[in-house]
């Protein structure tokens, strides 16, 4: 997947519902990425910005 917003590709690896744990912050909808080689994985912050790769 592209993150356009990031400008960073990879692969999904969960989406569904989290919880921030330094906001406290409630996400429903979490979609969590990681670089296709490995490495720190991220949450898309917009994720209908996701593109197909």
């Amino acid at each position: 997947m592209n993150d356009p917003l990031e400008q960073r590709n990879g692969i999904v690896q969960f989406i569904g519902e989290w919880t921030d744990p330094s906001t406290h912050v409630l996400m429903t909808n979490a979609v969590f990425v990681r670089p296709a080689g490995g490495g720190r994985e991220w949450v898309v912050k917009d994720p209908s910005s996701l593109e197909r790769g």
